[in-house]
């Protein structure tokens, strides 16, 4: 949508608007209704028309700001992905010996019965 207001900044008809934001005619109409409705453009019957309201500047605006900041977001989170993938994992000692959470999960005996109830059977110790 917002590339829709973005073609109706200086005054547009409906088939360039369409073009500039890469849609087919029945979205465009669609989303020509909804941003008519919600006051964001203007249309000019006689000369159809089409004109971005102050509302409709104010929300570009605002978009404009969003995108930039979305934009800073992801960019952060890269940096924060590529540093976690070059940290190596701290050396604790005995830590190798021990087991895995899937190992531990793997050793569970749950088809242990007793009084008619299972019971779950701790992984024995090495």
């Amino acid at each position: 949508m917002a590339s829709v207001l973005g073609a109706a900044v200086a005054g547009s008809k409906k088939t360039k608007m369409m073009y500039s934001a890469g849609l087919n005619t029945r979205v465009t109409e669609r989303y020509l209704d909804q941003l008519l409705q919600s006051g964001l453009l203007s249309c000019n019957d006689l000369a159809k028309t089409y004109f971005l309201t102050q509302k409709g500047s104010e929300f570009l605006r605002l978009f404009s700001e969003y995108e930039v900041a979305l934009k800073d977001v992801f960019a952060r989170r890269m940096i924060l992905d590529d540093f976690i993938e070059s940290c190596e994992p701290p050396s604790v000692p005995g830590l190798q010996d021990a087991p895995t959470n899937n190992q531990l999960i793997d050793s569970v005996d749950l088809t242990a019965k007793r009084d008619s109830q299972t019971v779950i059977v701790p992984p024995t110790t090495v």
